[in-house]
């Protein structure tokens, strides 16, 4: 009976570990694409910046990518 329970028991911890490499590599199948594309904006702000200064828009920007990447990380 010992070994029965013992089979269920790492059963259970192999479903586990499985489920939660899946929703590891789900997570990262969107978080990868947000993460290239705060990236780009930030490059995107930091040239409209030089150009234009720190206008109040810019700085909105700035702090709106600030946020998403926060959420993203």
């Amino acid at each position: 009976m010992e070994q029965l329970d013992h089979s269920a028991d790492h059963r259970a911890a192999n479903l586990k570990a499985s489920i939660s490499s899946m929703i590891q590599t789900a997570l990262l199948d969107v978080v990868t694409p947000l993460s290239t594309t705060i990236d780009t904006l930030t490059t995107r702000i930091v040239v409209c910046e030089r150009g234009q200064g720190a206008t109040k828009e810019v700085t909105a920007l700035k702090t709106a990518i600030d946020v998403l990447r926060s959420d993203v990380h």
